[in-house]
């Protein structure tokens, strides 16, 4: 019986394997930049693939790592929208499950440290995201001298005047963190009536 290396090679296909450890052997393209990658031949490649290679599901895990990176080159951050899909895969979704398993204290120490290495990783997106809307406004502030934005104010593509809203709504909600309600009331200006900022 031939092995899957044999069968791989006897095909005529070109594989370049690598071990891992834990006995797992890896063929594809392989990443420098943060360990190990691969990726499976697409589904509807028409290549066939020894039934015999499994690939177990730490090699889904490093396939997620891998897209996530390149998502990166790609944007220049790891803020992956929950709905992300490329290639049929459906990267903001595993995303948020590397982050729900680290908040359940069921993911990887080593996955955890991996993840924390990527440029623009975040365990906190919401609060990040928060942040980045902030941080806008207060350059507004610094500009204009206060914090009565337009609700159509856009600046270099992202909407402020749209956040400021959403802002709004969630005190309205009382889903507004109060450390982020008092800072926001800090800034001159501003206000919780949308009507006086319009």
């Amino acid at each position: 019986m031939k092995s899957s290396r044999e069968s791989l090679r006897s095909s005529g296909e070109k594989a370049e394997f690598k071990h891992i450890p834990g006995n797992h052997v890896v063929c594809g393209s392989l990443s420098e930049r943060i360990g190990i990658r691969n990726r499976r031949p697409p589904r509807d490649s028409g290549r066939t693939v020894n039934p015999m290679l499994e690939w177990p599901i730490a090699d889904r895990w490093e396939e997620g790592v891998g897209r996530l990176l390149d998502y990166v080159d790609h944007h220049g951050h790891a803020r992956v929208p929950r709905s992300y899909t490329i290639d049929g895969y459906r990267l903001g979704k595993w995303v948020n499950r590397q982050r729900s398993r680290r908040r359940a204290g069921t993911l990887d120490p080593d996955r955890e440290r991996r993840l924390q290495d990527v440029p623009g990783w975040t365990w906190a997106a919401r609060a990040d995201k928060w942040e980045d809307g902030f941080g806008r406004l207060l350059d507004y502030v610094e500009h204009h001298g206060h914090a009565r934005v337009p609700r159509s104010y856009t600046i270099d593509g992202y909407r402020l005047g749209t956040w400021i809203d959403r802002q709004r709504r969630r005190r309205i909600a009382g889903t507004v963190d109060p450390d982020c309600e008092r800072r926001l009331e800090e800034l001159p200006g501003w206000t919780w009536k949308a009507s006086s900022s319009t």
